[in-house]
């Protein structure tokens, strides 16, 4: 998989807000990505969460991860896979917003 970084500077208040598009899966556990703070090592927001009831081989929703937060030091930001899911990606679908607050 492909990892993207930004950094959040410190002191200014910013709005995350993504989703991560499976359209397939072969993963037999639940699916859930996050924003997650790789200076601090921490998750940051809401889970874009599902579980493996929800869903039997093809996914029919998007569930969105969202948070709003004002580091106290520069950070770099990313996405964690939080179960390790498997499956079909497409990139194209998903998306990922950050907005700074004045």
């Amino acid at each position: 998989s492909t990892t993207d970084e930004f950094t959040l500077k410190a002191g200014k208040t910013y709005v995350l807000e993504g989703a991560v598009y499976m359209h397939t899966t072969t993963s037999t556990t639940t699916y859930s990505f996050v924003f997650f703070d790789k200076t601090n090592n921490a998750s940051i927001g809401s889970e874009a969460y599902q579980r493996t009831m929800d869903y039997s081989g093809t996914i029919i929703n998007q569930p969105t991860m969202n948070a709003i937060i004002t580091p106290a030091t520069d950070i770099q930001v990313g996405i964690k896979d939080i179960y390790g899911s498997t499956g079909g990606f497409i990139p194209s679908r998903g998306f990922f917003k950050v907005v700074e607050l004045k």
